[in-house]
């Protein structure tokens, strides 16, 4: 609903009667609708509801199982196509709510803090397999920019790209951009 109707035009009585359940109830559950939309991030980015940090998921294990680049890479970039297909829309909705909402502005600047702590966590493991082009900054500012949501959404929605085309350009991006030959 936050997506069809961004988060001005969405209403807890709305969310409430999409549910089947009254407003009281959404609002017992989340408390504000600024919760709400934080939740819906978080289970977005995650894929489900439970409470395992992203770095620490299946996905990220094997990434780092991986004992090359091109190994790590190809994975890595796998999780974070299915991550950015989920989350692209939502994130829309989120910095647009983010300009007239200083709650949801402040998750922003959280959420944007996590793409980087990921940046960075990229980068260690692709300085492990293989030595970078750029300083360790410098590869973090990449990789970040790389994994902005706004990216995805530009590539699959204004540009017709499919996901599995962004992956496979992210992984080329990432690799070429990041690691020295």
């Amino acid at each position: 609903m936050f997506v069809a109707r961004g988060y001005a035009g969405t209403s807890l009585r709305a969310i409430a009667e999409a549910a089947s359940v009254s407003v009281p109830t959404v609002e017992q559950a989340f408390g504000t609708k600024a919760a709400l939309l934080k939740a819906v991030v978080d289970v977005a980015r995650a894929g489900d509801d439970e409470p395992v940090p992203v770095l620490e998921r299946a996905p990220a294990r094997a990434a780092l199982a991986a004992g090359d680049v091109n190994g790590f890479v190809t994975a890595i970039t796998a999780e974070i196509g299915a991550v950015a297909a989920r989350v692209s829309g939502i994130f829309a909705v989120l910095e647009q709510a983010a300009a007239t909402d200083a709650q949801i502005a402040r998750l922003a600047r959280d959420v944007d803090g996590q793409r980087r702590t990921v940046a960075a966590w990229i980068v260690e493991a692709l300085g492990q397999r293989a030595r970078l082009r750029l300083t360790t900054e410098e590869a973090v500012d990449t990789i970040w920019v790389l994994l902005d949501p706004t990216v995805h959404r530009r590539l699959t929605h204004s540009r017709g790209w499919s996901t599995s085309r962004f992956v496979a350009w992210l992984a080329d991006a990432m690799t070429r951009l990041v690691v020295a030959d």
